[in-house]
C-alpha cells in the first residue's frame, strides 16, 4: 500500500482518464505544465477515534484546463467515475486500498490563472487507513 493521494491518482490513470503519475496527474502540487492536468490535495480531516483503526481524511480533487468548459468537463468525468464506482455503502477500492468515500459536493470553479487556464474541483471525505510509510 502506498499514499492515499497516489492511490487515488492511480485509480484515475487505471481508468484511462489521465496518462500517468508525474505526467498529467500530481499530488500536493499543481505544476505550471502541462496545461491540462489533475491534482489531489489532502487537508484537515477529522479527529482520530482511539478505538477505531480507520482515519477520516479530506481530499480535494482539482482539474485544470485551458478553458472553463474543458475544466468542468474534466472534473465532471472524475466526479462521475468516483460516483459510479462506489457501492451502496460508499466503498471503493483505490489501488487495492479499502476506502469508504463520500463526495461532498458537485464540481465548482476554483480559479482562473494569469494564463487564462481554469481550475475546477470538488472535495471528498475518505475513511481508510493511515498511509504506510517505508523507512
Amino acid at each position: 500500500m502506498s499514499l492515499l493521494l497516489e492511490d487515488l491518482l492511480q485509480f484515475f490513470v487505471d481508468n484511462n482518464l489521465y496518462k500517468g503519475l508525474g505526467v498529467d496527474a500530481f499530488w500536493d502540487k499543481l505544476p505550471d505544465k502541462p496545461d491540462s492536468c489533475i491534482a489531489v490535495f489532502e487537508y484537515t480531516g477529522f479527529a482520530e477515534v482511539s478505538y477505531e483503526p480507520a482515519v477520516h481524511r479530506s481530499v480535494q480533487v482539482v482539474c485544470r484546463e485551458p478553458s472553463a468548459s474543458l475544466a468542468k468537463a474534466s472534473v465532471t468525468k472524475v466526479h462521475n467515475l468516483i460516483r459510479s464506482s462506489l457501492d451502496e455503502t460508499g466503498v471503493i477500492y483505490l489501488n487495492g486500498r479499502f476506502t469508504q468515500t463520500s463526495i461532498r459536493q458537485t464540481p465548482f470553479k476554483l480559479n482562473e490563472d494569469k494564463e487564462s487556464r481554469v481550475t475546477y474541483g470538488f472535495n471528498l471525505g475518505i475513511t481508510t487507513t493511515e498511509d504506510e510509510l517505508g523507512g
